[in-house]
């Protein structure tokens, strides 16, 4: 809720509005705002604090640090110092003489942890890294690319000296190495009593540039962490609950898409996005947003699009073959209706079909909806889509207000590539589909006459 989300190859280290902070500006000073982060995104632990660090000679805190500028570590360094300890974000150089990028480090000291725990020794970094304890390699992630944090399982005895070393390589685009342990358990405890207490619960989940961005695969498309675990304890304590999510790909929440009444989809959404989300929340707008892409139960439905062809859709055993959100889906705080749909005329011979359909605003206010037509050919020499979008149109209506919205199909729409490769309008029957989604529509049909096949050919020759 109180993090910038701007996406992938944007400015780097620049704050924008966050959700927090739109909320409280926004909802005024006559409301009570509570905010607790609840669960980490990722589960990073705790930067080693330099207290825990000794230099190879154990005679001061921290670690000596050699700077190479090259990826490899060859060389004499070009700078050598003391470091307090091992827990940086560098947007540019790390420090005189090295250079902002293509550059490697070593570290070497010792590891004197202040307390005894069983947990893990974790690196979190941008480019490659890995780390000896007494010799011994724990962690090896020297890729490009690395993952938001690797780490090994590790038992910690206060006041035990461990020899260790850590070397990393950065190759652009900002750098970051972070040694980290789990010395303190995360607590979501604060944040459900936090929401015991309110009135509404706005949880604020999804993804970050670490999650999502080039050379960040997944292997599934759920919450990342404990994010449901988090969103289910404060829905049990009976407060109301909102979803917002900030999220740079489809999600498969079917938890939250059952159980949460309301859920706005902000995807990584810009400097004022926290503004905007706010505005959505607190009605000052309502809603309008359209989903360009599916949203999958699964992971194991992917490839899936609204488009696809009929022979190409999966049936699975014990599970759904249904979309979590359909293309084009998205609601409002108004309804809409759809009825009266009409092709004219219902045979044509020159592939000119005018459809038109009535929508009404059957809600309590005003509202936009974005009336959507669907074209499927139902008799061709190839096969084609259950269902393919062939035009939209955003429309304005008040409260109670019906409008009647007209779409022309021509050739344009209607043709296809034969099997011989030549864009031709083949003559059958085709069903058109009127509605706010690519799921829930209402359906016509009209004929295209054998006489346009002939008049299409001679004009491409």
């Amino acid at each position: 809720a109180d993090k910038s989300r701007l996406g992938g190859y944007s400015v780097r280290n620049r704050k924008a509005v966050t959700v927090l902070e739109g909320v409280k500006a926004i909802a005024g000073h006559d409301v009570n705002i509570l905010y607790d982060e609840g669960a980490p995104l990722i589960s990073k632990g705790q930067v080693i604090p330099s207290s825990c660090f000794l230099t190879p000679d154990k005679k001061e805190p921290g670690l000596k640090g050699e700077y190479f500028n090259n990826t490899r570590l060859d060389g004499d360094p070009a700078l050598t110092r003391i470091d307090p300890g091992l827990g940086f974000v560098w947007p540019e150089s790390p420090g005189t003489g090295v250079g902002a990028d293509g550059f490697s480090v070593r570290w070497t000291g010792y590891l004197k942890p202040d307390r005894s725990f069983n947990g893990w020794l974790g690196i979190s970094s941008d480019d490659g890294m890995r780390v000896w304890i007494d010799g011994r390699m724990v962690i090896d992630n020297w890729r490009k690319g690395a993952t938001a944090i690797e780490t090994a399982r590790f038992e910690f005895m206060a006041g035990r000296e461990y020899s260790l070393k850590a070397e990393m390589w950065e190759g652009g685009g900002g750098a970051r190495a972070e040694l980290r342990w789990n010395a303190i358990e995360e607590d979501m405890n604060p944040a459900i009593a936090m929401a015991r207490q309110a009135d509404v619960a706005i949880v604020v989940l999804g993804e970050s540039e670490e999650l999502v961005e080039e050379n960040r695969d997944v292997a599934t498309l759920d919450l990342y962490g404990k994010q449901v675990e988090l969103i289910k304890a404060i829905h049990e304590t009976g407060t109301p609950v909102v979803c917002v999510l900030l999220n740079g790909r489809p999600l498969s929440f079917n938890w939250i898409a059952e159980n949460v009444p309301a859920i706005v989809e902000c995807w990584f959404p810009g400097e004022e996005g926290g503004l905007a989300a706010a505005k959505v929340l607190f009605g000052e707008y309502n809603p309008a947003g359209r989903l360009p892409i599916t949203f999958p139960k699964s992971v194991g439905q992917l490839p899936f699009y609204y488009n696809q062809k009929p022979s190409t859709l999966h049936r699975y055993i014990g599970a759904s073959d249904k979309a979590l959100y359909s293309f084009g889906y998205g609601l409002s705080y108004t309804s809409f209706a759809y009825g009266n749909l009409r092709v004219s005329p219902e045979k044509s011979s020159d592939a000119r079909i005018e459809v038109s359909v009535e929508v009404k605003n059957t809600g309590d206010y005003d509202g936009e909806e974005v009336a959507q037509l669907y074209v499927r050919d139902l008799v061709s020499s190839v096969t084609t889509p259950a269902k393919t979008l062939k035009g939209f149109q955003r429309i304005m209506l008040k409260k109670g207000e019906t409008r009647v919205v007209t779409f022309e199909l021509t050739a344009d729409e209607l043709s296809i590539w034969n099997r011989a490769m030549k864009r031709v309008v083949e003559p059958g029957d085709f069903e058109v589909m009127a509605g706010g989604n690519s799921e829930d529509l209402i359906k016509a049909r009209f004929t295209v006459a054998p006489e346009i096949e002939s008049r299409k050919s001679k004009g491409r020759r």
